[in-house]
């Protein structure tokens, strides 16, 4: 990703439709935000008192107030009337959580939703092949559904750990449990690697204590790649609030880690950091990415809940399995990124050492001028005592370009808003 808050600025002040926002009433910042807008070349007369207030939280972040740190999830923090604007924001910057789905899970999730009778609910289920894990996980996932709301199980008020064995192992974790070659899913009490990592690199204090986690998928080279917290419906919101606030800063911790294992640094902006939260049955879940200066931008990508009971419109399961699936496919993206931004020096070495092992250098023969010129340009360029290393940021960067440009396989559907899967 480019500079993430050039473009976040940019989308925002672009927006000529959003209400004139003049909030504050610290004089001397509306001195500073209106000196900031005068430096632009607005087009019109809207854009030119055009002053929104997402622009202004960007501003009031990078002059002083946040501790370089923004967190969009905070409850307040934007207007109301202005929400949409932020929604389409996260969209353009893929903040939000993308949609994606192959083919043939978006045939089975529009079964669900379609399913009016618990009896067309078992006929889907033992329709489902068994040919590929996301086909297994939905088959599992949809028959726990199914035998929980035919016991009426999920009306009833429960302990954390009575949701995490009976709910959340197999409508949630166990998408996970199918990418075991890539990454390990580990559960309940999990000490997350990044703490011990950076404390090892000495970028962490040694009195800096663990973090634990209810769920963590960690890869060996590159640490905790996902993280998830647990909370029955019936604890206080104090409680769900210091989970949050835990996994911000494991987050946070993370992107840090990263960062200073990339051969290039500023290229983390490419990357997020994903964890989520359980509550009862209510799933949310968080990204976080650092900008090159080391800003952090904290933000929710998505929400999703598991109904308690079965519906005949069952839209609100359809969604809340739809989202697990964008979620897997988002973090495998996300360390198909990573891995490629980690080794990209590795790489290149490998390969410029390779296309040039078996180059041997012959004498011209041809009086032709074309190769003569050639041959005298070659020369030329090499007789620049730092050819060699623009010719490697050369290529550096055009396999930056090739990760940025990374997406989704060619057969999996991706769109912003998941009620569009069912038009399509």
């Amino acid at each position: 990703m480019e500079n993430l808050k050039s473009r976040f600025s940019n989308i925002i002040k672009s927006d000529a439709a959003t209400l004139v926002i003049m909030e504050s009433k610290n004089n001397s910042k509306k001195t500073i935000y209106n000196s900031v807008l005068a430096n632009k070349v607005l087009d019109d007369k809207t854009n030119q008192i055009l002053q929104q207030s997402l622009f202004i939280i960007l501003i009031r972040w990078s002059l002083s107030g946040y501790n370089n740190r923004l967190n969009l999830a905070t409850v307040n923090l934007i207007p109301q009337r202005l929400a949409p604007i932020l929604e389409r924001t996260m969209k353009q910057l893929t903040l939000s959580l993308p949609m994606a789905v192959a083919l043939i899970e978006r045939n089975v999730i529009l079964g669900l939703k379609n399913a009016k009778t618990t009896d067309q609910l078992s006929t889907l289920i033992n329709s489902l092949p068994f040919d590929n894990c996301s086909m297994m996980f939905l088959r599992l996932a949809m028959t726990k559904l199914s035998a929980l709301w035919s016991a009426n199980l999920l009306q009833i008020e429960h302990r954390e750990n009575w949701f995490r064995g009976n709910v959340y192992a197999d409508v949630f974790d166990a998408i996970f449990m199918f990418d075991g070659h890539i990454y390990e899913a580990k559960r309940a009490e999990c000490h997350a690697s990044v703490i011990k990592a950076l404390k090892r690199m000495k970028m962490l204090d040694k009195t800096e204590k663990d973090v634990r986690v209810d769920l963590l998928c960690y890869v060996r080279k590159y640490g905790d790649i996902f993280s998830c917290e647990d909370k029955a419906a019936d604890v206080r919101d104090d409680s769900v609030k210091e989970d949050v606030e835990k996994a911000i800063k494991l987050r946070e911790k993370t992107l840090l880690y990263w960062r200073s294992i990339l051969p290039i640094p500023s290229e983390i902006t490419n990357i997020e950091s994903i964890s989520a939260q359980f509550f009862g049955l209510s799933l949310t879940i968080y990204g976080s990415r650092m900008l090159s200066d080391g800003k952090i931008i904290h933000y929710k990508k998505c929400t999703a809940s598991i109904p308690s009971t079965f519906d005949p419109d069952s839209s609100q399961a359809a969604h809340f399995l739809l989202v697990v699936l964008s979620l897997r496919r988002t973090l495998l993206l996300n360390y198909k990124k990573l891995k490629a931004l980690a080794n990209i020096c590795e790489v290149d070495s490998i390969q410029f050492l390779t296309s040039n092992s078996t180059d041997v250098q012959y004498r011209p023969d041809s009086q032709d001028s074309y190769y003569d010129s050639e041959s005298d340009s070659n020369e030329s360029e090499r007789s620049d005592p730092g050819w060699e290393e623009h010719e490697r940021l050369r290529r550096l960067n055009e396999m930056i370009t090739e990760v940025k440009e990374m997406r989704f396989d060619e057969d999996v559907m991706t769109v912003d808003d998941w009620e569009e899967l069912f038009s399509t």
